[in-house]
């Protein structure tokens, strides 16, 4: 009975420090997660954010759309870690006949974005852009 209890409690203990090492990939799902997660930048935790839309179809189909509003000092922070990250400078210039790109990104001038397109269906990609006009991450998942 003793062992039981033990190997529970070990099995209880290392679930815990697995979720504390990983904490952006469990649940809840929140957009600071998603933001963190597809941009790959540190993102600070008191960011205020303006939408996270998730439309998923039963067969794993669908999108996220992730906004957030930056102050001027968080945006300079993640346009700094950008640049560190080769981050592409804005406006968006690839243009693939597979994907659909949400309407407005073209007309963004000012600031960067990462455009990662899966190699086994070019359909799949995510989008991180940083607008520093309107102070604005924008992050985009799109799975067909």
């Amino acid at each position: 009975m003793k062992k039981k209890y033990k190997a529970l409690i070990f099995i209880g203990v290392l679930l815990l420090i697995v979720y504390l090492i990983f904490p952006n990939s469990f649940p809840p799902r929140t957009p600071l997660k998603v933001a963190r997660l597809v941009s790959g930048l540190k993102i600070p935790g008191d960011i205020r954010f303006k939408m996270l839309q998730d439309d998923w179809a039963f067969n794993g189909d669908g999108t996220t759309h992730v906004k957030a509003k930056l102050t001027d000092e968080q945006l300079n922070e993640i346009l700094q870690q950008a640049t560190d990250k080769n981050y592409k400078v804005l406006p968006v210039l690839e243009k693939y006949s597979e994907i659909s790109i949400p309407e407005g990104i073209a007309d963004m001038e000012n600031g960067y974005y990462q455009l990662d397109i899966d190699k086994d269906d070019p359909r799949d990609y995510t989008l991180t852009i940083i607008d520093s006009d309107k102070k604005e991450m924008i992050v985009y998942i799109w799975f067909m």
